[in-house]
């Protein structure tokens, strides 16, 4: 759990276009996604869901 905790917030930090694919595909790589984006955004506030939207490399 924790690798894939540490994954999927280094792909959200950096945009990764392919973690959005998975996202899109498949629904437990989305709740997993969600559940990184709900932390974050209990630490600090401004880290929601478009600010990580926002660094999408496409």
């Amino acid at each position: 759990m924790e690798e894939d905790f540490n994954s999927i917030a280094s792909r959200l930090m950096m945009g990764d276009a392919a973690l959005r694919t998975a996202m899109q595909q498949f629904p437990k790589m989305r709740e997993k996604a969600e559940l990184v984006i709900d932390f974050y955004t209990k630490l600090d506030p401004q880290l929601t869901r478009a600010h990580f939207e926002a660094l999408r490399s496409e």
